[in-house]
């Protein structure tokens, strides 16, 4: 538990900070900044210090254990969360370029109205936060 207090610290205020900016001023791009590099860091980390799941470490003759003959290919991972992003990004385009833009809102559209104060756009970034802590911590 005392591990994470630091982090979720440093993510509080974060938040805190973030709620109290304007998007796409100067400030809201620091503080966006900060959490990128933050989570980049927390990655590096987490990667550095933990086997790949499923894989044993290679003996020392050089011939591989069962286990790791039967270890999955990370490259399913990888083809999911470009085909996620591939799908967001379609969405995100076909709306932006169809007419009416209001007929035909964005997820920025949406979000920039739910972020429309100050309470909940550190709510919002809290939550954003806590998503990319989760996929640092799997």
């Amino acid at each position: 538990m005392r591990r994470l207090s630091l982090p979720a610290g440093i993510g509080i205020a974060l938040a805190v900070v973030g709620g109290f900016t304007t998007a796409f001023t100067t400030g809201s791009e620091v503080v966006t900044a900060m959490a990128i590099a933050a989570f980049v860091a927390a990655s590096l980390v987490v990667t550095r210090r933990r086997p790949i799941a499923g894989r044993a470490p290679e003996p020392a003759g050089g011939e591989r254990t069962e286990l790791a003959k039967r270890a999955p290919s990370p490259g399913r991972g990888v083809l999911i969360w470009v085909v996620a992003a591939g799908v967001a990004i379609a969405f995100e385009l076909s709306n932006y370029f169809l007419s009416p833009r209001y007929a035909h809102p964005t997820v920025s559209y949406f979000l920039s109205t739910a972020a429309g104060h100050q309470w909940s756009r550190g709510i919002l970034f809290a939550a954003w936060l806590t998503l990319g802590g989760y996929l640092v911590g799997r």
